[in-house]
């Protein structure tokens, strides 16, 4: 399942693209709040893809941490 991130007038959503529909799943806060419980979700209405703007994935009140393990001896070191 491939997902996006698109703006509707309640806010942020999160849907799943299905060839060129979008099946709304839940609104971007509240999917990552539990990303598990709207595994395998129905949603609302499709939409179609071409009419959506898309917008950042990640919700404003989230925390990223990257690491990188670039080669072996950085891998060590950690």
């Amino acid at each position: 399942m491939r997902l996006i991130a698109y703006q509707q007038a309640a806010g942020a959503m999160i849907g799943a693209v299905e060839g060129d529909p979008v099946r709304p799943l839940a609104p971007l806060d509240a999917f990552y709040a539990g990303i598990d419980s709207h595994r395998g979700a129905q949603g609302g209405e499709p939409i179609l893809l071409a009419s959506v703007t898309e917008v950042s994935p990640v919700p404003a009140t989230a925390r990223v941490l990257c690491i990188g393990l670039n080669y072996p001896l950085h891998i060590e070191e950690t």
